[in-house]
């Protein structure tokens, strides 16, 4: 998963993904980890590890973007 978060960041990053579609696929991975907790396929420490990395990842798709300026 961490791999595929990266793609997604970078390719949100790069204007190759809208808000929307990051939003998406943010909401996709919960529901995954979420799956896989419930199947006992991760430890619920997995899970609380892997659900702060994607709240990290959503909250970044409200950062603006920096643009350098100069100050006069």
């Amino acid at each position: 998963m961490e791999h595929h978060l990266r793609i997604l960041q970078k390719n949100f990053s790069d204007g190759k993904m809208n808000r929307q579609e990051f939003r998406t696929h943010i909401e996709l991975e919960f529901s995954r980890l979420e799956d896989a907790l419930m199947n006992d396929e991760i430890t619920p420490d997995q899970h609380i590890k892997k659900y702060n990395k994607l709240i990290e990842k959503e909250a970044e798709m409200h950062i603006e973007p920096f643009q350098p300026h100069e100050h006069i």
